[in-house]
C-alpha cells in the first residue's frame, strides 16, 4: 500500500486511504490510539517508532486503476468518495462495505482529486487531468457543472 490520498473522517477516529494498488482501505484508529497511548505513556519518544502496523479494518474493491482520492462525507462517516485513474467515482457504504453508486463519464481523463461540499452534501466535486473541475449532484447525476 502506497497512499496517493488520505482523509480523517469528521465524526468518527476513521481514516481512509487509497493508492496504487486500486483499493481503498478504511482504518479505525481509535482502539489502537488509545492502547498505545497508554501502552508507551512515560517511554522515550524513540519507543513510537516500535508501534505494531495498523491492519486495515475494511477494504474497498472497485477501482480498476490507482486510487488518487479518498474524502468522507462531512455529515456521515459511513458514506465515502473515491477517486481514480479509471475515471469513475465510487461512493461507497461502509455499513455494507459495497459501493452505492458509480459515477462514470464525468471526467475524459484520470480523475485526481475530490472533496465533499460541507455546505451540501448532495455535492462533490471533482478535478481531473482533462484540466476541469466537475462539481456533480450525487442524488441525480444528469450532468455536471464544468470550471475550465
Amino acid at each position: 500500500m502506497a497512499p496517493y490520498a488520505l482523509d480523517w473522517a469528521d465524526k468518527e477516529p476513521i481514516v481512509a486511504s487509497g493508492g496504487y494498488d486500486k483499493n481503498v482501505l478504511v482504518w479505525n484508529i481509535e482502539h489502537k490510539l488509545i492502547k498505545e497511548r497508554n501502552s508507551l505513556e512515560g517511554r522515550d519518544v524513540k519507543e513510537f517508532k516500535k508501534v505494531k502496523r495498523l491492519n486495515e479494518c475494511v477494504k474497498l474493491q472497485g477501482h480498476t486503476e490507482n486510487v488518487e482520492g479518498v474524502v468522507f462525507n462531512p455529515a456521515s462517516s459511513n458514506d465515502l468518495c473515491s477517486v481514480s485513474v479509471d475515471k469513475q467515482i465510487i461512493l461507497w457504504d461502509l455499513r455494507s462495505g459495497k459501493h452505492s453508486s458509480k459515477l462514470t463519464d464525468i471526467h475524459g481523463s484520470d480523475i485526481n482529486c475530490a472533496d465533499w461540499s460541507s455546505l451540501n452534501t448532495h455535492y462533490i466535486c471533482t478535478g481531473s487531468s482533462d484540466q476541469s473541475i466537475a462539481l456533480t449532484d450525487i442524488r441525480k447525476v444528469l450532468f455536471s457543472y464544468y470550471i475550465e
